[in-house]
């Protein structure tokens, strides 16, 4: 069966569909979503929950295999503001900081900022809102690069957050107000660089308050 991509809580998914292009649903009736095609892992959702979306024509995943598995990142339209996110915790909890990188058409704006004594959980999730609270208009499309599997999960995946919940709670807000939004898990130290520098900022944040 074809996949679709379509909008399931302020992230892009794909959602298996019928030839005619109806939603496949299970005995329960929900229907099956994937957050990469060619990702072998199939999640549920309501149909009512999920959002269309500027789609492009239906695609057929490719088969996988568990040594093949990699993160496949959109593309950003062109004019996208781009987000690189990361938090710190020495201790966890301990004291903590987090690293924020926006670019926008040659524009560039890095923040580094210390948190307290905090889990990095807590960290990881206040780099993103910062990152959402500077935009200065929702106008544009938006991709935000995080290295958080919990982040990921707990804002995109339907995970109950067993903490933090108010701060994830004000994130979701925030994801719904931008109309063109991706969330993108990217693989930690791997060697992309704004999610490395991202990483810096985060860790001098704490070096600075150790110091001082």
């Amino acid at each position: 069966m074809p996949w679709v991509r379509k909008a399931y809580k302020g992230c892009k998914v794909y959602v298996e569909v019928d030839q005619g292009g109806e939603f496949v649903l299970g005995n329960r009736g929900l229907a099956s979503i994937r957050y990469q095609p060619n990702d072998d892992r199939t999640y549920t959702a309501r149909p009512d929950r999920i959002l269309s979306i500027d789609e492009k024509a239906p695609i057929e995943p490719a088969p996988t295999k568990a040594s093949s598995k990699k993160t496949v990142s959109p593309e950003p339209i062109e004019g996208s503001v781009i987000i690189h996110t990361d938090g710190a915790s020495s201790g966890n909890p301990g004291p903590s900081g987090l690293g924020v990188v926006l670019t926008f058409q040659g524009h560039r704006k890095e923040i580094s900022r210390f948190l307290g004594h905090r889990t990095n959980n807590f960290a990881e999730l206040m780099a993103i809102k910062i990152g959402l609270e500077t935009l200065r208009t929702n106008d544009h499309p938006v991709v935000l690069y995080t290295d958080s599997s919990y982040c990921e999960g707990v804002l995109c995946r339907g995970w109950k957050a067993q903490a933090n919940e108010e701060l994830v709670g004000e994130i979701r807000s925030l994801m719904k107000k931008i109309p063109k939004l991706d969330v993108v898990r990217v693989k930690g130290h791997s060697g992309v660089a704004e999610n490395e520098r991202a990483d810096k900022l985060a860790r001098l944040a704490i070096e600075k308050k150790d110091s001082s």
